[in-house]
């Protein structure tokens, strides 16, 4: 996509609606360009990718708006997509943080399977515990038996912010 890195040259916008703008330009030319972006995010000393990290956080926050339901559906599927792809884990660290930002239900089932992970759990819980709701925190109770020790406080305080009662007993 020959235009992606003439929009992310325009981050960051100077207004909120110049952001807007470039978001909905973004939008516009497909999913494929939203993974294009998102596979831009850079393992930190690899380069600067402040641009395309201010563009996807952009872009989070615009599809978050009342109406956009179905731009933030795309967004969120193009950022689970390249989280799957990500090989880095502060590169992974951010796409989650950016899910927290645009994710609902449909991000549940793809984030538990970092609850896991040392590294990227405490993001995943964060998200699910923004996402919130019954099948949030079943997701987060399932993984508690399975999460690394070094990880599990996380869990459980995403579990009490959720003020999961499944989760009383197993927690005690």
């Amino acid at each position: 996509m020959s235009s992606v890195p003439a929009m992310l040259e325009r981050f960051p916008a100077e207004t909120s609606a110049a952001r807007d703008g470039l978001c909905a330009e973004i939008l516009k030319l497909g999913p494929a360009a939203v993974r294009e972006i998102c596979g831009r995010v850079l393992a930190p000393g690899a380069g600067d990718d402040s641009k395309v990290r201010f563009t996807v956080n952009g872009l989070a926050v615009y599809v978050t708006r009342p109406g956009a339901e179905s731009e933030r559906a795309l967004f969120v599927r193009a950022l689970l997509a390249s989280l799957s792809g990500s090989r880095d884990k502060n590169v992974a660290a951010f796409l989650l943080s950016q899910i927290q930002v645009a994710g609902k239900k449909e991000s549940i089932g793809p984030l538990a399977g970092y609850l896991v992970d040392e590294t990227l759990a405490g993001p995943a819980a964060a998200a699910l515990r923004t996402i919130g709701g019954p099948e949030a925190a079943r997701a987060l109770l399932k993984s508690l038996d399975a999460a690394p020790p070094a990880v599990r406080s996380a869990i459980i305080k995403s579990l009490g912010e959720l003020r999961s009662r499944e989760a009383v007993k197993k927690i005690l």
